[in-house]
């Protein structure tokens, strides 16, 4: 879980969160303790670092900062941008580029661009970002060799004013165009 994304989500939907998770009913479950072997064992220790002050989303008027809260927190960047194998840093102008190599089901797939280059949303119109999110509202079965990357289902819900905003910031980054990363 890339817990240090979790980092940058507004007290209030952090609390929003938690008020959900209440409502659920408990689990009993038994878990292995987990082992780290040294030295990863004393680095994730440091990894951690606290939240010291209030985390406020930006307002939802302002669609191109409310867009990039949004994608930090939905962990777009993190999939969608190239980063180093060996650590979580990754390339900053290939921001949002795609190409990162995913390996599911015995293939290799590689991330989609999402910056506003011919290689990415480009060619797209609002309508259809907004329609590729909502073609999933209806959890189905998806065989495995069906499967993406995307889990569509999980953002499916989202609401229209929240993917249009999306929308306004993917279109507002820098345009790159897209490479496959080397594997």
């Amino acid at each position: 879980m890339p817990y240090f994304i979790y980092r940058h989500i507004a007290d209030d939907d952090m609390r929003a969160v938690l008020a959900y998770l209440r409502t659920m009913p408990a689990v009993s479950s038994i878990r292995p303790e987990k082992e780290i072997d040294f030295p990863m064992s004393r680095l994730v220790q440091l990894w951690p670092q606290p939240v010291s002050e209030e985390i406020i989303a930006p307002p939802v008027a302002d669609t191109v900062a409310y867009g990039e809260y949004l994608s930090r927190i939905a962990r777009c960047e993190f999939c969608h941008t190239p980063r180093d194998p060996r650590s979580f840093d990754y390339d900053p102008a290939r921001h949002l580029a795609g190409g990162m190599p995913f390996f599911l089901n015995g293939k290799t797939l590689w991330a989609m661009n999402l910056t506003p280059h011919e290689t990415g949303l480009g060619g797209w119109t609002k309508a259809q970002f907004l329609a590729r999110f909502k073609l999933h509202g209806t959890p189905t079965p998806v065989p495995p060799e069906a499967n993406t990357l995307m889990n569509w289902n999980a953002f499916a819900g989202m609401s229209e004013a929240d993917v249009s905003a999306l929308w306004a910031y993917f279109q507002s980054v820098t345009p790159v165009p897209y490479q496959q990363e080397p594997i």
